[in-house]
């Protein structure tokens, strides 16, 4: 999907870490054209010189993931927008800056710049709000004033894959329902407007057809198949083994295996300290470990790079004896578990980033044969402000002159189509969405 991605360098600061944590939150933000060259403003901390960094905004995430569905049968997505009467594309939503407000939208952040393809963007990076690459604080005020915290607690972005086993929601696991976090993300954390009951269905029936990676080195009930390594076998052994330190409980007590490596519960394992002295802010919800071999840095915050950091950290917190032979083989079992088949996408002279854009922007407008004789004003200016915004992006980064002429041009017309709705002049709307479907059948070879 092309939706803008926040991808801030790292080469914007010389050190991340030493220059995030002594300067607050951001205050503002600009952009400028046409280069997409965007200013953040930090607001003056004691001791510390307000500046202001310049950083550019990029659109793709590379390599680019590869994204795998399951349909909830008999209820998939086209049946139930047939039945409801309604066909309304979701992935658009998720892609679409325009669900959130303030900040969030000024950036062009949508549930996709963290949420790439429904796994996780490890580059994403604001500084002032991150940590390290793969993290952010979204509760610190600078999204949403009103939900600030108060707070510099950055969290590591969750993949999203298999989100419909994975509950309960937010790292601490005090969101019960997927729609009430979708919710709660939306309106609190980015300060978006109330979501009609519509776009909430859309967001959590898409959301729930993310399915993990294919696992190619295990069997259905999450054991080790024939084709994974003697040292991963022996990891596997250590894996089920009870250790006294844990209270006699393996690490498959709360990772089980036929149960996608989850128990959906809390525990205190000690990885990070109570806000107050009687709290109980320190549990966090037990992670899938499928698909964790993409994911790194690790933790609730990311403190730790490799998985070989995570056995070492267990190892030592909880005294578990094991010498580096033993750390090594379970560091193995580890990442044969969280391997997955295929997980990016490849791309060649034919099958190029810009077609895939494109292919799923013009899904993304097909929405508006549903939508424009419906005269739904709001779905369908967020679906054409949506994909409008990211194709005249996109048309700068086109492999050819033509390329880019043509995806201008297509452009130009949402654009226009885009006043006729908000006009409310609905036989106008009707006629340039015919006209852009045409223009977009004859310059669709012409977009790579």
């Amino acid at each position: 999907m092309f939706a803008l991605l926040l991808m801030l360098l790292a080469s914007a600061v010389n050190s991340p870490s030493d220059k995030v944590e002594v300067l607050g939150a951001p205050t503002g933000v600009t952009m400028s054209a046409p280069n997409r060259r965007l200013t953040v403003a930090w607001r003056e901390m004691p001791g510390a010189a307000s500046y202001k960094i310049a950083v550019r905004l990029k659109n793709e995430l590379v390599p680019k993931w590869r994204e795998y569905m399951t349909p909830s049968s008999p209820y998939t997505i086209a049946s139930m927008w047939a039945m409801s009467g309604m066909q309304y594309e979701v992935h658009m939503l998720f892609d679409s800056p325009l669900l959130f407000g303030g900040s969030a939208r000024d950036l062009g952040i949508a549930c996709s710049s963290c949420h790439n393809r429904g796994d996780v963007n490890r580059t994403f990076y604001i500084p002032g709000l991150s940590r390290r690459p793969g993290g952010v604080d979204v509760d610190g005020g600078f999204f949403n004033p009103a939900a600030n915290d108060h707070r510099f607690d950055p969290l590591d972005i969750p993949s999203l894959r298999g989100v419909r086993f994975t509950a309960p929601y937010g790292r601490d696991g005090r969101t019960a329902s997927l729609r009430e976090f979708v919710r709660g993300v939306v309106v609190h954390e980015f300060a978006g407007a109330e979501p009609t009951p519509l776009m909430l269905d859309a967001l959590v029936a898409y959301m729930n057809e993310f399915d993990f990676l294919p696992a190619p080195l295990l069997y259905r009930d999450g054991r080790l198949n024939a084709r994974a390594g003697t040292a991963a076998r022996r990891g596997e052994a250590i894996f089920n083994r009870p250790f006294p330190s844990m209270g006699g409980r393996s690490c498959a007590a709360c990772h089980i295996p036929d149960a996608h490596f989850l128990d959906g519960r809390r525990h205190d394992i000690g990885s990070a300290a109570p806000s107050s002295t009687h709290a109980r802010d320190s549990a966090f919800d037990t992670p899938t470990l499928l698909g964790i071999l993409y994911t790194a840095p690790y933790f609730h915050d990311g403190v730790l790079p490799t998985l070989a950091h995570v056995v070492d950290w267990f190892n030592r917190r909880y005294a578990l004896g094991l010498d580096a032979a033993s750390a090594a083989d379970l560091t193995a079992y580890l990442e044969a578990v969280g391997a997955g088949e295929r997980p990016f996408e490849s791309f060649d002279a034919e099958n190029t980033r810009a077609r895939l854009g494109f292919a799923e922007a013009s899904v993304f407008l097909s929405t508006l044969d549903r939508l424009i004789p419906a005269r739904d004003r709001r779905h369908a200016l967020l679906a054409l402000r949506s994909v409008g915004a990211d194709l005249a992006a996109d048309a700068a980064g086109m492999a050819t002159p033509d390329a880019r002429t043509a995806a201008a041009a297509l452009a130009s017309r949402i654009s226009a189509l885009a006043r006729a709705v908000d006009d409310g002049d609905w036989r106008e709307a009707a006629r340039l969405w015919a006209e852009y479907r045409e223009a977009e059948a004859r310059h669709a070879d012409r977009i790579h």
